[in-house]
């Protein structure tokens, strides 16, 4: 690229110009899993010492264990993606994290030690590792190798702008507001209703949103497209 003088000048503003739809898509698509991980890892230290009663020590010991389980899983997973497909993989992701919203917190009220570390481990240790493991790739395939670098960081970190950031937030006000936000329904639903809810709704978008993302795996990755049609065209007048 440098020797055929094919770098962009601007990569920021030529990465919206000619990427945005990719960017757009990959910022919905990857909300699910950065904002149920910031729910899992963050949010849980609140609601499992002041709605659950758990020990904030046993949490954190869940917690880790859930990370060593993901350690092992998210390279698992992207590997398995790699054969299966991306956005099949990713897909599957998406509706195991919905699936498993009311579940996690159905074992988190259990009061039953061994079921709430399961539902530490499982939420990070599976649900968020199946997303994460091949988000890589799917994410950075998406843009040209003139504008992966900018196209790729900005598909992953605005979400967590959007998304990741404020979903702890989110979840507390849902939780500290469910009786008044839920109506006549809220009275009889537990409190963490609204917050799976939110996990079920912000899954759902990640799972449509990864529906218009074309599918690479095994194919070559994207090329400059549009930027090409008009430079050659350019250079030919």
């Amino acid at each position: 690229m440098k020797h055929e003088q094919h770098i962009s000048k601007a990569p920021l503003l030529d990465v919206f110009r000619y990427n945005w739809r990719e960017i757009l898509l990959c910022t919905l698509a990857r909300s699910g899993e950065t904002a149920s991980f910031y729910i899992f890892t963050s949010f849980v230290l609140t609601y499992a010492v002041q709605a659950v009663k758990m020990d904030l020590s046993a949490v954190y010991i869940g917690l880790a264990f859930s990370s060593l389980v993901g350690l092992a899983l998210m390279p698992l997973f992207a590997l398995i993606s790699d054969h299966v497909g991306r956005k099949l993989w990713f897909t599957l992701g998406t509706i195991l994290m919905a699936a498993f919203a009311f579940p996690y917190f159905l074992l988190m009220q259990t009061k039953n030690p061994l079921l709430q570390l399961l539902a530490l481990i499982f939420s990070f240790g599976v649900c968020v590792s199946w997303l994460y493991g091949p988000e890589a790739a799917l994410i950075s395939e998406r843009f040209s190798t003139r504008l992966r670098y900018s196209g790729a960081s900005l598909g992953y970190q605005l979400a967590s702008i959007t998304a990741g950031g404020p979903a702890p937030i989110v979840a507390t006000y849902l939780l500290a507001n469910s009786k008044s936000l839920g109506g006549g329904f809220a009275a009889a639903a537990p409190p963490y209703t609204l917050i799976a809810l939110y996990i079920i709704l912000i899954s759902t978008i990640s799972l449509v949103a990864v529906q218009f993302l074309k599918e690479y795996t095994g194919k070559p990755v994207a090329t400059d497209g549009a930027y090409d049609i008009q430079h050659e065209a350019q250079s030919s007048r």
